[in-house]
């Protein structure tokens, strides 16, 4: 069985923490930086790096792609995405908090730590739910089938390769 503090040390970040990560990494790229772009535009191809997808986005990626959300669905599916970032920066947040406590914690801090934790999955369970069955009944016999195979076989929570 893992310990709790284990369950606490590989958090995913939200894409708007992997963003403002990404703003104070790179201080140069601020509004200051702009007329350098504009004129090493004019000579030459600038490149743009993107960073590397997030636990929490390639987690939706491959659940997209594994449940074959077609193009009609993808009204349906932004709510759930948005639910999981949501769902993830909040398991975050506490497992950051955790993280900061961890030497001071007594065995009671510790288990109340992991109930927080489990309320605060528990809740966002609770608020992806009446999103995705708005998906689900929008998919047809064959998607509801995979559906159900995903999540039986617990693949989207597990999911680390396409």
């Amino acid at each position: 069985m893992k310990r709790l503090s284990d369950m606490f040390k590989s958090p995913s970040l939200s894409l708007f923490s992997a963003m403002l990560l990404s703003a104070v990494a790179n201080p140069m790229q601020t509004a200051s930086a702009a007329p350098l772009a504009q004129t090493t535009m004019c000579a030459s191809i600038v490149t743009i790096s993107t960073p590397a997808p997030t636990p929490i986005e390639k987690k939706i990626s491959i659940l997209h792609s594994k449940l074959q959300i077609t193009t009609a669905q993808e009204p349906l599916w932004h709510p759930v995405a948005e639910i999981m970032r949501n769902n993830a920066s909040a398991i975050y947040a506490i497992k950051q908090i955790h993280s900061t406590k961890t030497d001071s914690m007594n065995a009671v801090d510790n288990l109340r730590s992991y109930g927080e934790l489990v309320d605060v999955h528990a809740d966002g369970i609770k608020k992806l739910m009446p999103a995705f069955e708005t998906l689900y009944n929008s998919m047809s016999a064959a998607q509801k089938r995979n559906a159900d195979l995903i999540f039986r076989n617990q693949e989207y929570r597990t999911a680390r390769q396409g």
